[in-house]
């Protein structure tokens, strides 16, 4: 379940590789913005824009999420 925010913060290209009830354990690719590393995304956070919300049949493409979790996690500056 994806959800709505007035901007999104595009990750680039990644793939789940695990999730629980509220979390997505996502891969990230070289040619993301963070880099090729492994990070947990709150299923929350994740915004309308995504192509990456679930494990089964959108676990991968390109990951977005609300502009306010990305400064929060120091992803993009003011």
């Amino acid at each position: 379940m994806a959800t709505s925010s007035k901007e999104a913060f595009h990750l680039g290209a990644a793939r789940v590789v695990g999730s629980s009830p509220k979390a997505l354990h996502v891969e990230l690719e070289a040619s993301s913005v963070l880099g090729a590393r492994k990070v947990w995304v709150p299923r929350s956070v994740i915004h309308d824009d995504s192509e990456v919300f679930d494990a089964l049949n959108n676990g991968s493409g390109d990951l977005a999420v609300v502009e306010w979790f990305a400064r929060k996690e120091g992803w993009q500056s003011e």
